[in-house]
Formats: structure tokens, sequence, C-alpha cells
């Protein structure tokens, strides 16, 4: 998960995003520019606790007036967050959501 997060963060910032990497927090990444703050909580190993950090991260989006991204492992999970209305994404997808997010 850190490759992950690292290569996130990294092409955050190339779209001209500041970032911060979280630990043990609900959400991994925050990513903000002038007029966009994104939250990316990326799926846990254990994907048991996946919905709670989910939940939790789109608390913490709330408070911050900003928009919530999931990041995916799984396909289990990925479709149950979308049927539960998650924006989700598969890492390999994170390109466009990110080129969405930028318009």
């Amino acid at each position: 998960m850190i490759i992950l997060r690292l290569k996130i963060s990294a092409s955050l910032k190339k779209k001209g995003f500041n970032v911060v990497n979280l630990k043990l927090a609900p959400a991994d990444i925050i990513a903000t520019t002038e007029k966009r703050r994104l939250v990316i909580s990326i799926e846990p190993k254990d994907s048991n606790k996946a919905f709670k950090k989910f939940y939790d991260a789109k608390k913490l989006t709330l408070h911050m007036n900003g928009d919530l991204v999931i990041v995916a492992r799984t396909n289990k999970v990925s479709n149950e967050s979308k049927t539960e209305g998650f924006k989700t994404t598969s890492n390999l997808e994170l390109a466009d959501v990110l080129n969405d997010e930028e318009g």
C-alpha cells in the first residue's frame, strides 16, 4: 500500500496538487489546489475493515468540503462501494479520475 500511496502522491504533485500523506487515518492522502480538495482513501489489506475506513473518510471529507475518492484493490470492494454511493476507482483508472477532478 505504501508504494501505491507514493505513486498516487507523485501523480497528484505532477498535476499541481499540494499533497499530504497520512498514517493511521481514514484518509491516506489529502490533496488540494486553489479550486479542489481531494481526500483519497485506499482499500486496506483487510477488506473487512474497508467500509469503516471509507465511512470515516467520508466524514472527514464533509468537514473539509472536498471530494472523496476510494481506490479499491479488489473487485468485490469496488462493486460494493459503488453501490454504497462512493466514487470508486482502481489504481489503474486513477489517472482518469484525476483528469476529471481538474475540470
